[in-house]
């Protein structure tokens, strides 16, 4: 449910009301859309009874009689409302990659597999690469490895490790496929980088 195209859909709909600007008739399909979008996060995630309560939308309204005013009371109560329940409106399975996401960029240096991170989430293999890569645009073993050679450059522009010793603290235990996966992507070597970063030195 993203916010901002409720906040479009709203302006849409209070635009057809410039011709009828009865504030009782406004205030009625106010509330109608807000019984809507309770319903539609219901769906979604268990909601604290206090927040399925149209009272505190009706305050909202009550204290605006402008066609404007109330397209502002209804937009600020569903923005209070996404807000509160941001994180639970995430798909549970989609939590479970930006979980792994997060998994990964603390534990780089960690030996990770496909196989291990989808069992951490309870996903097949397959099926965790599906996902991985329908949220993300890129598969998990490019984020990894992304991730991976961002931190070796951070080491060697900052710090005078060998290539062999900053390999391993990135995660790759072979120095030299470390070197032809950097090579790879960046289109020089560790050696030339670090050159390029540290020219003085």
């Amino acid at each position: 449910m993203d916010k901002q195209s409720i906040f479009n859909h709203i302006k849409k709909i209070f635009a057809s009301f410039s011709s009828r600007t009865d504030p009782s008739f406004i205030s009625d399909i106010c509330m109608r859309l807000a019984r809507t979008v309770i319903a539609s996060m219901q769906k979604t995630t268990r909601m604290d009874e206090q927040d399925t309560n149209l009272a505190p939308i009706t305050r909202y309204l009550d204290t605006n009689n402008s066609l404007n005013g109330l397209r502002s009371a209804l937009c600020q109560w569903v923005s209070m409302l996404l807000d509160r329940y941001k994180d639970a409106l995430i798909h549970p399975l989609h939590r479970s990659i930006y979980e792994t996401m997060y998994y990964i960029d603390q534990n780089y240096s960690s030996h990770l597999t496909l196989q291990n991170l989808s069992e951490k989430v309870h996903l097949s293999p397959s099926y965790f690469c599906h996902l991985f890569k329908e949220n993300t645009g890129m598969s998990f073993m490019d984020y990894l490895t992304n991730v991976r050679l961002d931190h070796a450059k951070e080491y060697l522009a900052d710090t005078d490790y060998s290539v062999a010793h900053i390999s391993e603290l990135v995660g790759y235990r072979d120095s030299r496929y470390f070197s032809r996966i950097f090579s790879k992507k960046t289109g020089i070597s560790p050696s030339d980088f670090r050159r390029q970063k540290r020219p003085s030195r």
